[in-house]
């Protein structure tokens, strides 16, 4: 429904940002957003940020919250019901072999940790010192 034809104070959500180009605002699960004013051509809209955005009063926008308000709070549980959705493990790099990673302390550099503003080692270098790791070997 055009954001014209709503009340002031309607919760809503899937918003169009522009008109005809489908929703963009407020879609994923629990999210809401309200219809605060009407001026001119332009709606005030308060995103669930705290934002207030100005949208025009052509766009689209469904009325009410979007459903799955407890999704945040689903606790995975295991390591297999992660795996089962398709995310893998996450490997700290203090954890890895030194040439797998800018982290990783060595005997000469027990305290060794690499800016985010250095230089990277170059995949030749890495190449070089263990070719079998990579294929070239």
């Amino acid at each position: 429904m055009p954001l014209a034809n709503m009340p002031v104070g309607t919760f809503i959500h899937n918003i169009e940002m522009v008109a005809g180009k489908g929703g963009q605002f407020a879609r994923s699960a629990g999210a809401v957003a309200q219809l605060l004013a009407k001026e001119g051509d332009y709606a005030h809209i308060r995103m669930s940020s705290g934002e207030i955005r100005l949208v025009s009063l052509k766009c689209m926008a469904t009325i009410g919250q979007v459903g799955n308000i407890d999704h945040e709070n689903v606790t995975l549980g295991s390591a297999g019901r992660s795996r089962h959705m398709g995310i893998r493990p996450t490997v700290r790099g203090t954890a890895m072999n030194a040439v797998d990673h800018p982290h990783v302390a060595d005997a000469e550099n027990p305290r060794e940790t690499i800016s985010r503003e250095a230089p990277g080692i170059s995949r030749l270098r890495v190449i070089k010192q263990d070719p079998r790791r990579y294929g070239t070997g």
